[in-house]
């Protein structure tokens, strides 16, 4: 599976839109099972997040300052 931008995407939980993680385990939002990261169902669907990876734009941080390291 390719996203928008062609960067391979698994299809499992953890690229899941429906996956909830929670303190102990992972839940899908749609069945309510508790599945492992490398499950997949039918109903699976890309993250949102993941539809940007590839994208080549944002900024690097330094964590304290907030300064911009790199552009």
């Amino acid at each position: 599976m390719k996203n928008i931008r062609g960067c391979d995407i698994k299809p499992c939980c953890a690229s899941c839109f429906y996956r909830n993680l929670t303190q102990e385990d992972r839940v899908c939002r749609l069945n309510g099972m508790t599945v492992d990261s490398g499950y997949c169902c039918s109903d699976w669907e890309m993250a949102e997040g993941l539809n940007n990876a590839g994208k080549a734009t944002g900024v690097v941080r330094d964590i304290v300052t907030k300064e911009v390291i790199l552009r």
